[in-house]
């Protein structure tokens, strides 16, 4: 949402961007409209002549674009070290 933040985005694109299931995204919108962080509005169509239902369409408030960019610069990724087993195959030369 941020490489547009004024743009309105519909959950099932967001949740296919973000490759994560439509429930996991829509969860997550309920929880930042209600923390003032999104504003939602329905999409002004007609069903008949889309073809479809409305979408709900959501987009960053100020605050909300704000505490993205706070987030994504505090962001450090976690890093997991695999350490080998015992039972795992011992390779000659190669560090494992």
């Amino acid at each position: 949402m941020l490489e547009q933040p004024s743009r309105a985005w519909y959950g099932l694109e967001l949740a296919k961007r973000a490759d994560i299931g439509s429930a996991t995204v829509y969860a997550a919108l309920t929880r930042l409209e209600r923390a003032n962080l999104l504003e939602s509005s329905w999409e002004p169509i007609d069903p008949r002549q889309a073809g479809r239902p409305p979408r709900r369409l959501y987009r960053l408030t100020a605050d909300g674009e704000r505490a993205a960019h706070e987030l994504l610069a505090s962001y450090k990724p976690r890093r997991r070290l695999i350490r080998p087993r015992e039972s795992w195959p011992r390779h000659e030369g190669h560090a494992v």
